[in-house]
């Protein structure tokens, strides 16, 4: 299915050979992807393709490269993937992503989970307070299962999904908190907050994709790149440019 257009910021697959630590984004900004601790592709479990991205919820995380452009501000944004938890923390440890980490209130973190087995968001605009959103529900967690989770901004309202089911909304004319580091991927605001389990399909978008229940059109397979339309002539004699229709084998 399409999925990685002009608005797409970043989109990791994370396929590739088995324990490789090389991470591709698949968005035409091909971004750098560091990866920390042990992070890897692992190929024995996946949601699409061929493997996903492993995180052993100890020191595995992934940093994307600085780019001011995960700098939501007050615009919209979507930021959507699969997980696959193994740990249901009873400290609340494991968040999917986390914008500017190191500080005690990150301009986001996403999929943080708790002891009462949920996983909630938290948004800030100063870096002083969870003053945009706090503790809005994102989902239930259920080990060792696929599940897709998104979070929309749209003008000043925020959409939580699971599975494409709307789990809370939140409502804010504040701009999200600007990042002095890369976008992290598997951690928190905190060195010790990391995702244990596989994430898969991990894709931030500059529009608001989705602001009502989708669940009957959930992605079934992998994103790929919008195809572009390409007009195709041929050249007659005297220079006469006709239009044939579609070229076979094009």
């Amino acid at each position: 299915m399409s999925g990685i257009d002009v608005n797409t910021l970043l989109c990791l697959h994370f396929d590739g050979d088995d324990d490789t630590t090389v991470f591709t984004d698949s968005s035409s900004y091909a971004r750098g992807v560091t990866p920390a601790g042990s992070a890897h592709i692992h190929q024995g479990e996946k949601k699409f393709g061929s493997a996903s991205g492993a995180f052993d919820g100890t020191d595995d995380y992934l940093v994307v490269d600085a780019s001011t452009d995960f700098d939501f501000g007050t615009g919209d944004f979507t930021i959507d993937w699969w997980e696959f938890r193994t740990e249901n923390s009873p400290g609340g440890q494991n968040p999917a992503c986390s914008r500017d980490n190191g500080n005690p209130y990150t301009g986001l973190l996403l999929a943080y989970d708790t002891s009462e087995g949920h996983v909630f968001c938290y948004a800030s605009s100063a870096k002083i307070a969870w003053d945009i959103f706090v503790n809005e529900l994102l989902g239930t967690i259920t080990l060792s299962v696929w599940i897709h989770r998104a979070v929309v901004r749209n003008g000043t309202t925020f959409y939580f999904f699971e599975n494409g089911v709307v789990t809370d909304t939140a409502t804010s004319a504040l701009g999200i908190a600007a990042g002095s580091s890369g976008f992290e991927i598997g951690r928190g605001q905190v060195a010790s907050q990391t995702f244990q389990g596989y994430i898969d399909e991990f894709r931030v978008s500059n529009i608001a994709r989705w602001t009502a229940d989708f669940s009957a059109s959930l992605p079934t397979e992998a994103y790929s790149a919008d195809v572009v339309a390409t007009t195709n002539y041929l050249v007659y004699p005297r220079g006469r440019a006709r239009f044939p229709g579609p070229i076979a084998g094009i």
